[in-house]
């Protein structure tokens, strides 16, 4: 999916007043099979995001 795609479905959400956080991984593919060459605390980040949300 194109990421402005994702920036797009983002602004729609909050625009209607949905809670939606974004966590940008620069130069990686949608997929997370390979973030972790791109960002090593990438799993830390999302333990931290679900952490947060989820309480």
């Amino acid at each position: 999916m194109p990421y402005q795609t994702s920036l797009n479905f983002q602004t729609k959400l909050r625009a209607n007043g949905v809670t939606c956080d974004l966590i940008t991984i620069p130069g990686a593919p949608h997929g997370l099979s390979t973030w972790e060459k791109f960002a090593p605390d990438y799993a830390d980040r999302m333990i931290a995001w679900l952490r947060t949300t989820l309480k």
